[in-house]
């Protein structure tokens, strides 16, 4: 008689697999074959700091401004009305700083890049055991001291050419490093 109930109760737990895998597979066809995705796009703004190795962050302070000369042959923070970028460098470790130049305007209008060249060069100030230093190239870099040290930044920015660049709005990008 036991033999029987055990044969029962098997035959319930199998319909209960055959089922669970039945339904299984009924539901395959959704996972296997999704209703077709429609194209989106979306926009999402960034913005934030630099950081090193959590050890040497830059916190950029106030964009730069290029201005042309008298024959816009040259576009310059340098310039009448133009003004120098600013970063704070917070450092607790022995970092090198520099400044690269960028290899073109992200923002021209048509022909603005046509024969430009780029350079840039960048000063500092110790705001707290930092490094007060006069102006250099900005691929000259300029070693932090070792610890905590807070060094303000000011990067300029120059784009030459020898014919005059077309009249529009221009923008570069310089990187500021802390290697």
């Amino acid at each position: 008689m036991l033999a029987m109930a055990d044969k029962a109760h098997f035959r319930s737990k199998r319909k209960t697999v055959f089922q669970t895998v039945a339904a299984a597979i009924a539901g395959l066809p959704v996972l296997l074959f999704p209703a077709t995705a429609t194209p989106a796009s979306g926009t999402i703004q960034f913005g934030g700091n630099i950081t090193y190795s959590n050890s040497c962050s830059i916190v950029v302070g106030a964009p730069g401004t290029i201005t042309p000369n008298a024959d816009s042959t040259q576009l310059s923070s340098k310039n009448a009305g133009g003004q120098q970028g600013v970063a704070d460098i917070y450092s607790i470790h022995r970092y090198d700083i520099s400044v690269s130049s960028p290899d073109f305007f992200t923002n021209a209008p048509s022909g603005g890049n046509d024969n430009a060249t780029f350079t840039t060069t960048f000063s500092g100030e110790s705001l707290h055991r930092g490094r007060t230093f006069s102006e250099r190239p900005g691929d000259s870099p300029v070693r932090l001291r070792n610890g905590y040290s807070i060094t303000r930044v000011f990067v300029d920015l120059e784009a030459d050419r020898t014919d005059s660049f077309p009249s529009g709005n221009y923008t570069a990008v310089a990187i500021v490093r802390c290697e």
